[in-house]
């Protein structure tokens, strides 16, 4: 086990030195454009750069294992495992991530662990480094989904809106392709409803 680090002294170079060990050519330069991206978003926000950065490489750490080995690290770290993550396996590699980043690089940092734990499905209480590093995921450069540009550029103007409207789509997306819709993504639209409605009427206090 690593000792655990202070995320102010967060080394990305040696994480991106580890992350072309462990991921593709794809992967890699995914995660460093929601990197990039990330960090765009995270202008004049009171984020700290090195949780943005941190979540933003690592949040697909998973990936580089195959489908049956998340499984077996899954078990063997006591993540939950639910028939839902069978019928849409992409919903557990945030929380198997999450684990990995602890255990191998030694970061405790229960911002960048949420942030990588809800990265792919979002969940009903989310900061905004969580929003962030989600529609960095979802809408970093190379994302050409119909709609990705304005959503892109709806982000830079506002977080909250592009949040429920990025969630909003991939809710319909799964849904379309009869594909398991995780329960956190419904508590998640739910309260971004709440949070929306909110927002319109002027108040941002939600009780």
């Amino acid at each position: 086990m690593p000792e655990f680090c202070n995320i102010d002294d967060f080394d990305e170079d040696a994480v991106l030195g580890e992350l072309k060990e462990m991921l593709d050519e794809e992967m890699l330069k995914h995660s460093l454009n929601v990197r990039d991206f990330a960090l765009k978003l995270a202008e004049g926000k009171e984020v700290n750069r090195q949780r943005v950065v941190a979540a933003a490489l690592l949040h697909d750490i998973a990936k580089g294992m195959e489908i049956e080995e998340m499984f077996r690290y899954a078990a063997s770290h006591g993540i939950p495992l639910g028939p839902g993550q069978r019928l849409n396996y992409k919903t557990l590699h945030q929380n198997v991530g999450a684990a990995m980043v602890r255990q191998m690089f030694g970061i405790a940092d229960a911002q960048v662990l949420s942030a990588i734990s809800k990265h792919a499905t979002a969940d009903a209480h989310m900061s905004e480094l969580d929003i962030i590093i989600y529609l960095a995921d979802s809408l970093e450069e190379d994302r050409d989904f119909e709609g990705a540009g304005e959503l892109r550029e709806l982000a830079m103007r506002d977080l909250e809106e592009a949040y429920y409207q990025t969630l909003r789509g991939t809710i319909i997306y799964v849904l379309e392709r009869s594909l398991y819709l995780d329960e956190r993504s419904v508590r998640a639209y739910n309260y971004a409803c709440i949070r929306r409605e909110k927002r319109n009427r002027g108040s941002n206090k939600i009780t």
